[in-house]
């Protein structure tokens, strides 16, 4: 055979290659990103859900390592299922309240809600959970209420942050179906086959999370689970309802870094006018807000510290904490969260909230004295360098905002505190870009979506969501916890 005619055949085959090269992409089918989840992330093979030993045709979760508290999902039935997914959130959202929102909006329709949310569950897992309930639970309806766990648990995030990816040849979609085809599906592995999930693990150290570009791959891969689970939804038949999540823009972020390095001396002046900032800013305004020193972070209160768990305790335990004890009042929140305050009870509460809320009713009411404006501003000019200096520090920016607000300017202090979210380099929050990620994909995929997080922030004054509304970086007070779950209604139904 001649040379001529070989390399007539090599580019037949080549040009057959890359036409089957370019149906795959066009069909979606061998996405780099696919393979590269399989061998970076969590676990696809474990099993979040089993056979429910107690009642035949039923399931239940296995994602809490304790029987007590997983679900049990009794078989189908004539009622319309849906199905919500998320993290601690999802977990805390009133199914019934749901159901009957639901049953009133669909009159004649009785639907049945299954509420798999799980504390610190991000994206990944719900990826892998989704992937397993759509065959076995068949929901109509499939409700992600996500973007607030992407930081709290190592898995494919971790890998893309620390510069891995998928290799260069993975990048043909025809080496991935090959490739794919010599390893097992986690869908077809038999129930009893595969492990229960591995537990939740913490971040490695050092983290790989040191720079905005390693953050900015976890969004990607936050987007990646997100259009993945859309279209699993969507291949299973089932309705699929995306929703924003709310965060406290008065949390503090938990980790800085700069945009761009700065010189030894701009750090040196950097430091000094934050170091300027903190020594000004009056105590009685912002005591448990702001971190100013390693030795004095903010106060951070988590729900524990609300008293939730403590509520239904028995009598012989003692008294409550903060038996006796009332806060002051804080804002008065808008529909759907207008009325009475949406907290627990506060003679539960632990007894440093009760300080922390003396300060937040002193923050809010911004009645400064004339040497405290003084300080304030004298505070904000500083910091209003320090940004300039470095705009794309979290602690800086957030700062500024508080500032601000006290000052009495909101629109530009909400525009920093929110900018402060997105600069954390590890939220344990929702931000303006998961929930950017949210309503894009949404969007594009013409999945319903409910933007919870708009109507948060259309109910808090000045759009500045804080603890009336959350009871720490994301979890919503119990008194708001209905009125967002009704508030996915319209999205579930299709109005």
């Amino acid at each position: 055979m001649s040379v001529r005619r070989i390399g007539r055949a090599l580019l037949i085959v080549l040009i057959l290659l890359a036409g089957v090269e370019l149906v795959l992409r066009a069909v979606g089918l061998g996405d780099p990103q696919e393979r590269f989840a399989l061998q970076a992330g969590l676990n696809d093979f474990a099993r979040y859900l089993a056979p429910d030993e107690l009642a035949p045709g039923g399931w239940r979760t296995q994602i809490f390592g304790n029987a007590a508290q997983e679900t049990h999902i009794p078989p189908r039935d004539g009622r319309i299922r849906v199905l919500l997914l998320g993290g601690a959130d999802t977990s805390a959202l009133p199914g019934d309240r749901l159901a009957a929102a639901l049953d009133a909006a669909q009159p004649g329709r009785a639907h049945e809600v299954v509420n798999l949310g799980r504390p610190g569950y991000g994206s990944e897992r719900l990826r892998i959970l989704l992937r397993q309930a759509l065959p076995a639970l068949r929901p109509d309806v499939v409700v992600l209420h996500c973007g607030h766990g992407e930081f709290l648990e190592p898995g494919l995030g971790v890998a893309l942050a620390g510069s891995a990816g998928p290799a260069i040849w993975n990048e043909l979609r025809l080496v991935n179906v090959m490739a794919g085809l010599l390893v097992s599906d986690p869908s077809r592995v038999a129930w009893a086959a595969g492990p229960e999930p591995e537990e939740r693990r913490n971040w490695p150290e050092p983290s790989p999370i040191a720079s905005h570009e390693a953050s900015r791959r976890v969004y990607e891969v936050f987007r990646f689970h997100l259009e993945s689970m859309v279209r699993a939804g969507r291949a299973a038949g089932a309705r699929v309802v995306l929703c924003t999540v709310a965060s406290n823009m008065l949390f503090c972020p938990a980790v800085s870094a700069h945009l761009e390095p700065l010189t030894p001396e701009q750090q040196t002046e950097f430091d000094r006018l934050r170091a300027t900032a903190h020594a000004l800013l009056p105590s009685r305004l912002v005591a448990g807000l702001l971190r100013t020193g390693p030795d004095r972070p903010p106060l951070a209160p988590g729900w524990v510290m609300w008293g939730e768990a403590l509520i239904k305790r028995p009598p012989e335990a003692g008294p409550p904490p903060s038996r006796g004890r009332r806060p002051p009042a804080l804002r008065c929140l808008g529909a759907p969260f207008e009325g009475d305050p949406l907290w627990p009870p506060p003679e539960f509460w632990d007894p440093r909230l009760h300080a922390f809320m003396a300060t937040l009713a002193a923050f809010h009411e911004r009645q400064l004295r004339p040497e405290e404006r003084a300080a304030v501003e004298e505070a904000a000019d500083a910091l209003q360098r320090a940004v300039a200096l470095s705009p794309g520090h979290a602690h800086a920016a957030f700062e500024l905002g508080l500032c601000l607000y006290l000052l009495g300017d909101d629109a530009r202090a909400v525009e920093l505190l929110r900018r402060a979210q997105c600069l954390d380099l590890r939220p344990n929050r929702g931000n303006d870009v998961t929930n950017g990620i949210m309503r894009e994909v949404a969007a594009k995929s013409g999945a319903a979506l409910a933007d919870i997080d708009a109507l948060v922030a259309s109910a808090c004054p000045g759009g500045l969501v804080g603890f009336e509304v959350l009871m720490d970086a994301s979890t919503l007070q119990p008194g708001a916890r209905a009125a967002v779950a009704e508030a996915m209604v319209p999205a579930i139904v299709g109005e």
